[in-house]
C-alpha cells in the first residue's frame, strides 16, 4: 500500500468496506494473460518451497469499463443525499457546511471528464468461480481461466477492497454512512478521492449476477520518470493502467490458490474425436486422468512446473456444459 494509505479518508474507506479477509475471489482472464501474471516467491521463514503469487495485476480506471454508468450512479446519490440534508431545518452549522461541500464536489466530479489524480484504478474479481456470463464476457468466451486469490492478499496491494453494492436501498445506506464519516480536515483531493472511491463500489442492479469484488488504487504520481501509469491499447482505444503488484514489491505478494479452466476447453476434451467408448462406465479417476492429459491442461501444468508450483496450485475445470461453436 502507498504512503497515502495512512490518510484519514482511506481509514474511513477501510471501515466502510471491511469484511472477511479469508474469503476467496476469482479473476476471469485469458490463458495468454495467465502466462504473464503467474509467478512464485519464497516466503521469509518458509521452508516448503516457493508460494504461488501474481507477478502482475493490471488495474484500469472505472470509466474505461463496460458499464457506461460507472461512478456516476454513486456520485449522483451523493449529490441527492447532500441536497436532502441541506433541506433539513434541524441541521447543525458544521453538518450543513459539510453537506454543501459534498454537494459541490459531487456535482463538479459529475460534470468533469476526470484526470489521472482522480482516476479510480480498479481490478475486478467475483465470488463466483464458475459463472457462464463471466466466462463469456471476461474469460475469453470460455477458453480462458479463473484465477482464485484471497481478500487478505488484495488488501495488501490496494488502497481499498470491497464488494460492489447493487441493491438501491443498500446503496443509499452506504452513501448515508459515507456522508457521516466526512471530516472537515480533509483537503480537496482527499474528499474527491473519498467520494470517487465510494461511488466506484456502486453499480447498476443489472450487473448483480456478477457478484463483483473490487480492489482499487489511486496514483500519487504520473510523471513519465517516476509514475506507475502506463498506456495500452484495448480495441481501438488507448487505456491507462497501473500494475498493483509492481507498485508494492515490498509487500507480501498476492497468493494464488486455484486455476479453473473455462467450459469451452472442457467440452473440447470430451468431443467425439476424443471420447472413450461407454463413457458412462468410465470411472471418476479415469476421467481425471483424461482431463490431466488434455493439451490445454498440460500447458498450464508446464507453467506451474516452471515456477515449482505443481503441488501448490490446484487446476480444475468448469462444470458448465457450454459450447461456443
Amino acid at each position: 500500500m502507498s504512503e497515502a494509505a495512512a490518510a484519514p479518508y482511506l481509514k474511513c474507506l477501510g471501515q466502510l468496506f471491511s469484511g472477511d479477509d479469508q474469503a476467496l475471489v476469482a479473476h476471469y482472464t485469458s490463458l495468454d494473460t495467465l502466462g504473464k501474471l503467474l509467478g512464485s516467491e519464497q516466503k521469509p521463514g518458509k521452508n516448503d518451497g516457493p508460494a504461488a503469487c501474481w507477478r502482475s495485476l493490471w488495474a484500469t480506471p472505472v470509466q474505461f469499463l463496460n458499464d457506461r454508468t460507472e461512478g456516476t450512479i454513486g456520485l449522483d446519490l451523493f449529490r441527492k443525499a447532500a441536497q436532502q440534508r441541506l433541506g433539513a431545518s434541524e441541521l447543525k452549522a458544521d453538518e450543513r457546511n459539510r453537506a454543501k461541500t459534498v454537494l459541490t464536489y459531487a456535482s463538479d466530479l459529475l460534470d468533469r471528464p476526470g484526470t489521472l489524480p482522480t482516476d479510480v484504478f480498479q481490478v475486478s474479481f467475483s465470488a463466483e468461480r464458475d459463472d457462464l456470463s463471466q466466462w463469456r464476457s471476461y474469460g475469453d468466451d470460455g477458453f480462458g481461466c479463473a484465477v482464485v486469490t484471497d481478500v487478505k492478499s488484495l488488501r495488501a496491494v490496494a488502497d481499498v477492497v470491497g464488494w460492489v453494492v447493487y441493491d438501491p436501498d443498500m446503496q443509499r445506506e452506504l452513501i448515508e454512512n459515507a456522508l457521516a464519516m466526512v471530516e472537515d480536515s480533509w483537503d480537496y483531493r482527499d474528499l474527491q478521492r473519498y467520494l470517487l472511491a465510494v461511488a466506484s463500489f456502486i453499480k447498476h442492479h443489472g450487473f448483480s449476477p456478477e457478484r463483483e469484488f473490487r480492489a482499487i488504487k489511486f496514483v500519487d504520481s504520473h510523471k513519465p520518470d517516476d509514475g506507475p501509469v502506463c498506456i495500452r491499447t484495448a480495441g481501438r482505444r488507448l487505456v491507462p493502467y497501473l500494475d498493483l503488484v509492481q507498485l508494492d514489491l515490498d509487500n507480501e505478494h498476492l497468493s494464488i490458490y486455484q486455476i479453473v479452466l473455462g467450459p469451452s476447453w472442457q467440452l473440447m476434451s470430451f468431443d467425439d474425436e476424443e471420447a472413450v467408448p461407454h463413457q458412462d462406465e468410465v470411472s471418476a479417476s479415469r476421467e481425471d486422468e483424461r482431463f490431466l492429459r488434455h493439451h490445454v491442461v498440460q500447458g498450464v501444468a508446464r507453467l506451474l512446473e516452471i515456477y515449482e508450483l505443481t503441488e501448490k496450485v490446484k487446476v480444475d475445470r468448469s462444470a458448465i456444459p457450454y459450447d461456443p461453436r
